[in-house]
């Protein structure tokens, strides 16, 4: 019914709709070097490294660094860019602030 389909597209872009009905998403290495999104507001270009290098070690957004694996919807529903930063080994990147709940 698309449910896998939706899933497994949202897994290779690196971003997941975490909480159902709030605008945002959860942050992961993408499987692609280079990934557009075509936006009602603008493209969304998704940058990362080699698909070896499984781990996200920095990200840009709109060419600010960020340290959360989360994103606000506002933040790209206009298009822009979200460059990742990757390695073969995990660091640190990420674990500073936890992402939004219904708690």
């Amino acid at each position: 019914m698309g449910t896998m389909g939706a899933w497994y597209v949202f897994a290779c872009i690196g971003m997941y709709p975490m909480i159902p009905g709030v605008g945002g998403f959860t942050l992961n290495t993408p499987a692609f070097e280079r990934i557009v999104l075509h936006l009602p507001g603008g493209d969304l270009t998704i940058k990362a490294g080699p698909e070896q290098n499984l781990y996200t070690t920095s990200l840009k957004v709109n060419g600010k660094h960020r340290g959360r694996a989360w994103i606000d919807l506002e933040e790209i529903e206009k298009g822009g860019t979200i460059e990742y930063g990757t390695a073969s080994k995990p660091g640190s990147w990420g674990k500073s602030e936890l992402p939004p709940s219904f708690e």
